[in-house]
């Protein structure tokens, strides 16, 4: 009866250490798709832009709303300047008659370019979920008829063995007047 016992606590130590092995086997496995695949740490970051025409003191200007918000699962750091930009490019009615003639592709690199960095001189952290805004007046140069409003925002994610990577975010507005 003594050899029976020892038997059956070898076969219950072999079944522990195989239970072992296959639940480390599927616990990496499941990590894997979990954060790397799934890119559950990746940096998700939602920017919402809107842009009207205004009349300024009788000249036209572009009231800019910006919203930063961190969607991801992980903070975000902001560390300069110039890494929140608004770009406004202005193009003559020529050139826009001109793009329309040809299907729609506008050069915007033939307009009038202003650029506006959006900082609060500090550097910012988002924790997830969290959002930043700025609102914003830019007068306009005379005698354009569209415009290109663009807001570029790059973004540091930490990583704990690497270096901290940049990441970059872009966010497209185009105002057309009725006139145009």
């Amino acid at each position: 009866m003594a050899q029976l016992t020892g038997d059956w606590s070898t076969v219950a130590s072999l079944m522990a250490d195989v239970a072992t092995v296959v639940g480390i086997g599927v616990g990496g496995t499941w990590a894997y798709y979990k954060f790397l695949k799934g890119q559950t740490f990746h940096p998700t970051c939602h920017l919402d832009l809107v842009a009207t025409l205004v009349d300024v003191s009788g000249h036209p200007a572009l009231r800019v709303e910006v919203t930063i918000r961190n969607g991801g699962l992980s903070p975000m750091r902001f560390s300069e300047a110039s890494e929140r930009e608004l770009s406004i490019v202005a193009i003559d009615a020529p050139i826009w008659e001109e793009a329309q003639a040809r299907g729609g592709n506008v050069m915007w690199s033939e307009g009038i370019s202003h650029i506006q960095h959006l900082h609060e001189g500090e550097p910012i952290k988002l924790q997830v979920q969290e959002s930043l805004g700025w609102s914003v007046v830019v007068p306009l140069p005379e005698g354009q008829c569209c415009y290109l409003v663009r807001l570029k925002v790059l973004g540091v994610t930490p990583r704990f063995i690497r270096k901290d990577r940049i990441v970059e975010w872009e966010r497209d507005q185009v105002i057309v007047p009725e006139e145009a």
